[in-house]
Formats: structure tokens, sequence, C-alpha cells
């Protein structure tokens, strides 16, 4: 069994010195002041576009909405394969046929 060595068991654990709050990060202020709340919801829609114009964040969308090209040509060579067969196929028949070899 291939793997790490568990080591001897003589290792010890971390000291715990990473106590929380102890960073240099404060809470806020208390400067803000909450939403009114009196804010409709635009259902997506900027109301600052006008009908007929595209805004940036809509031409974004429709950037990020084009698909990439993921197709293969299985299809398209598997077809070919079936031409060229049926041909061939057909060649044999016709030639059979002109030369008069039948079976008996």
């Amino acid at each position: 069994m291939e793997g790490k060595n568990p080591g001897n068991g003589t290792d010890n654990p971390g000291n715990g010195g990473d106590n929380p709050g102890n960073g240099p990060d404060n809470p806020g202020n208390g400067g803000e002041t909450p939403g009114s709340g009196n804010n409709q919801p635009n259902n997506g829609v900027d109301p600052t576009n006008k009908p007929g114009t595209e805004s940036s964040s809509d031409s974004k969308a429709a950037a990020s909405a084009i698909l990439p090209i993921t197709a293969t040509d299985t299809y398209t060579i598997l077809l070919i394969g079936i031409v060229i067969s049926l041909a061939g196929a057909a060649l044999i028949y016709l030639q059979k046929r002109k030369t008069g070899m039948t079976h008996s």
C-alpha cells in the first residue's frame, strides 16, 4: 500500500494562536442609515434605459449568452460513409447486371 507515512506520533498540534477577533478589522461605526423601504422593484429592468437602445449590461448579457461551438462531425462522417457504401453497392450491382453474371 502506497501513501504517506503517518509519522512517529511526536508531532505537536498547532498552538492555537489564531484567536477570533484579533484581526485589524473593526465593525462599522453605525454612520450608515438603512433604506426607507420605499424602493419599488424594477424586475431587472434598467429604468434609465430607453426602449430601442442597449445598455452595457444588456450587451454583456447577450455576449455571455452565446453558446460555445461544441458540435462534432460524427454524424456528417457517418452520412458520408453510408453514401459511399451505397454507391459502391450500386456499382457492384450494375457491374454484375451488365456482364450478365448470375449465381445459380
